[in-house]
């Protein structure tokens, strides 16, 4: 027994090779992937992950300013190929510590799925925004992570059905009762026979 095939045998007998790599004489590839080789795209097919942006926007602008700015930041992941699975706006908040003399800035959290080359796009296209005070991408890799992503989106979900849940409610409660007004009967007149 060689030195090579023995030490390819105290390998296989640790748990990083399988008998697979020992009969084809392959000993330096190692049994165990991690979830980065696991999202290599092989072929046509493109694995997407999951990302969450906090976004601050400032606070100067006015409501529907606000809106547009935060359709320009989701449209920014759309058209680089990602697909939104939450939205949740936290509403104005005050920072930690100023930001360019801000001290309260609009708070946007946005879950999406998109293939990992188009962040590096999406980011330099956030640090060119001006209406963006902050931002942070954060990457949900581990199967404990996808799962913490996936309870995440879905209490986000919940709350963003909850309101419109009760106001709907609300409607159909103080929807006004309109009552008829009964009608009287008359007695019909005497027939004459």
């Amino acid at each position: 027994m060689s030195l090579k095939s023995n030490s390819a045998f105290i390998l296989y007998n640790r748990g990083f090779l399988s008998l697979c790599d020992i009969d084809c004489g392959i000993i330096f590839r190692s049994k165990r992937e991690t979830n980065a080789e696991r999202q290599i795209p092989r072929g046509d097919h493109i694995y997407m992950r999951n990302y969450e942006n906090l976004v601050i926007v400032k606070p100067t602008f006015t409501a529907e300013e606000i809106q547009a700015s935060l359709s320009a930041i989701e449209e920014v992941i759309t058209s680089n190929g990602g697909e939104i699975a939450a939205t949740n706006s936290m509403g104005m908040r005050k920072l930690a510590y100023p930001v360019n003399k801000n001290e309260r800035g609009y708070y946007h959290v946005i879950y999406y799925a998109i293939e990992p080359a188009a962040i590096s796009e999406i980011e330099r296209r956030f640090r060119i925004n001006e209406d963006l005070l902050r931002f942070v991408t954060i990457k949900y890799d581990t199967n404990r992570e996808i799962a913490a992503f996936n309870s995440l989106v879905e209490k986000t979900k919940k709350a963003a059905e909850a309101p419109k849940a009760v106001e709907a409610a609300t409607q159909t409660e103080e929807a006004p009762v309109v009552e008829t007004p009964a009608v009287e009967e008359t007695p019909a007149a005497p027939t004459a026979e």
